[in-house]
């Protein structure tokens, strides 16, 4: 089954802090706790990630020149390429040099870590393995037989071919 998902699915919800909104793009719960959620952000200067406990994240910055997350370790998110960190420790945004919007993964640390990768060029086949995958328009992209508008996302369990356009993959197990 394929689902495609555009701008007027989302939803703005507040931040844990209190201090700002995000997109919600799509949020999966059992029996009221988290599995995955999927969101947009923006980070636009330096300050501290909200702290949720037992939830991992992956942070994806599509636009601006990155900032460093510090936290356990000090890692570059530079634009397109995910970096994976603890979301129930203290982290912070540093290094902010003007606005960057990122695509932002959570999921329970009960669960396994998604593969979370990008595309950009090479045609590619997708291949859901043992659940989902959700694939989110960077820009205007086409799979085969499906054109996906900016901050599109289709959510797959079914194999699809990546023509051309910037996305980004995150491959979900369900149990």
């Amino acid at each position: 089954m394929i689902e495609h998902y555009t701008k007027e699915d989302y939803v703005k919800i507040p931040w844990v802090s209190g201090k700002g909104e995000m997109t919600n793009i799509y949020r999966r719960e059992q029996d009221g706790f988290l599995h995955w959620q999927i969101t947009l952000d923006a980070v636009i200067k330096d300050g501290p990630f909200s702290h949720i406990s037992d939830t991992m994240r992956s942070l994806t910055v599509m636009s601006g020149k990155g900032f460093d997350i510090v936290g356990e370790e000090r890692m570059r998110a530079n634009p397109l390429k995910p970096i994976p960190f603890n979301a129930a420790m203290p982290t912070s945004a540093e290094d902010v040099k003007g606005k960057c919007n990122y695509f932002n993964m959570m999921w329970n640390f009960g669960l396994p870590r998604p593969d979370i990768y990008v595309l950009q060029k090479d045609r590619k086949i997708i291949q859901p393995h043992e659940g989902q995958v959700a694939i989110f328009a960077v820009k205007s992209s086409q799979l085969e037989g499906i054109k996906m508008a900016r901050h599109d996302m289709i959510l797959t369990s079914e194999p699809v071919e990546f023509i051309s356009g910037t996305v980004i993959c995150v491959g979900m197990e369900f149990y």
